[in-house]
């Protein structure tokens, strides 16, 4: 077993009180704009598992389009 001490925001949603708190908590500290994209196919070729770095090839375009969404925020 490992642990590690986080310094990030924690709340225990284990416990009622924090549980109603967190619905006021959360949407404030981790609203943020995301985009949601599959791998295989749409960044990459898909050919089966790829089991070393230069196996991989990127879909053309899809370099710029992750570039072009992390500029964007």
């Amino acid at each position: 077993m490992r642990g590690y001490r986080y310094r990030g925001f924690f709340i225990d949603i284990g416990i009622p009180e924090s549980l109603v708190a967190a619905a006021e908590l959360v949407p404030k500290r981790r609203r943020r704009p995301a985009v949601f994209l599959d791998r295989d196919g749409v960044l990459n070729v898909d050919r089966g598992y790829v089991h070393a770095p230069d196996q991989a090839e990127w879909v053309p375009g899809a370099k710029e389009a992750v570039k072009l969404m992390n500029d964007a925020g």
